[in-house]
């Protein structure tokens, strides 16, 4: 086990994202706010969904992917191997075969063709029937209120790296949440967020919504603040 471990460290992470995409094993990366160092942990199994309860969960990194068909439940993709700065740890109840499985086809694995994701989209003309769709919906009651969003597509160039891509996002957003996730049945994920959904010290839970909150100014009173029915209903 212990060679393995030295030949993972010696494969530049450019060049392992591309393997362990290549070869279909799940990844996670990511990149606390204000810092430097990025941690990477590998799955040696398809990642499972599974429930929310984190006190009964292994250690790993759990995503839900974003789409129409948004599932219940998210996944887990467990730190069965972990790069963290220049040390690379193994989860003791990696069995030697599985190890050797991995071992065997990240050697054989070699970045392919980027797929092209066709023809880009009209985005002006979808998110116009998005809206007028929108309003259609409010005048007859159906909802108080709908946000938005558009989306675009764009080809990959042939050279793109998820790795350079990664680091690129690092040091663009040096306050953010930087992340970059692989599933094999959903594909590559990227992302850098501000906001802060839970911090645990052992003695107490941490927050940080952006949205929906109030600033208070120097010297003002939480008397002072006043809310609208708006943000009361929303709160």
């Amino acid at each position: 086990m212990s060679q393995i471990l030295s030949e993972l460290k010696g494969i530049a992470r450019k060049d392992l994202l591309e393997r362990l995409m290549n070869a279909e094993y799940a990844f996670a990366c990511w990149r606390m706010p204000k810092e430097d160092k990025e941690i990477l942990i590998v799955s040696m199994e398809p990642p499972q969904q599974t429930g929310t309860d984190v006190s009964s969960l292994d250690s790993g990194f759990l995503i839900n992917k974003f789409s129409d068909n948004h599932p219940g439940k998210p996944y887990l993709i467990k730190a069965d191997i972990i790069f963290e700065g220049d040390e690379v740890k193994l989860d003791p109840r990696v069995n030697a075969s599985v190890l050797d499985r991995f071992e065997s086809k990240l050697k054989t694995s070699r970045p392919g063709p980027k797929k092209s994701i066709g023809p880009v989209v009209k985005v002006a003309d979808t998110f116009r029937a998005s809206v007028m769709k929108a309003i259609r919906e409010i005048r007859s009651n159906t909802m108080d209120k709908v946000v938005l969003s558009r989306f675009k597509e764009v080809r990959l160039p042939a050279n793109f790296s998820a790795d350079l891509f990664f680091k690129d996002l690092t040091l663009k957003y040096p306050n953010a949440f930087c992340n970059i996730v692989f599933l094999p049945s959903e594909g590559l994920w990227m992302g850098a967020t501000p906001e802060l959904l839970l911090s645990d010290n052992q003695v107490s839970f941490r927050t940080h919504a952006l949205a929906g909150t109030k600033s208070l100014e120097e010297g003002q009173s939480l008397s002072e603040i006043s809310w609208t029915q708006k943000e009361i209903e929303e709160q």
